[in-house]
């Protein structure tokens, strides 16, 4: 898919350093990293078409919407362990699998995602 994107919203980069040119009030472009300076009208009249590609699937997504059966999630998602004992019941398992997500602000621990390898009991604790 392709987009051509007005003057007001180009990007323009340096031709000798490869930094953003810095647009301002005046009619010229320049690069605060190298110095390059040149007149804005070079670059009235460049078209710039920006493309993207399809990227594939991740199989953590696919779960998440339902779109991937259990086992062959299973199969295909390996996942860090821990020996330590299932906190539920009437479970015996000593062999949890883990991941990590930071679901709260940066200057907060993560949050760590346990599942049972025995019963699939599942659990979080915010470290």
């Amino acid at each position: 898919m392709a987009y051509l994107v007005s003057q007001a919203a180009t990007t323009v980069f340096c031709p000798d350093c490869g930094s953003l040119l810095s647009t301002g009030l005046s009619d010229t472009v320049s690069c605060k990293l190298c110095g390059y300076s040149c007149r804005s009208e070079v670059y009235e009249q460049q078209q710039i078409v920006t493309t993207s590609r399809p990227t594939g699937r991740k199989l953590w997504l696919d779960k998440a919407l339902g779109k991937l059966d259990d086992e062959l999630a299973k199969q295909t998602i390996t996942r860090a362990t821990v020996k330590q004992a299932c906190p539920a019941p009437k479970c015996t398992g000593k062999k949890l699998s883990f991941y990590t997500m930071q679901l709260r602000s940066a200057d907060e621990g993560q949050t760590v995602f346990y599942e049972c390898l025995k019963c699939g009991h599942k659990y979080s604790v915010n470290t």
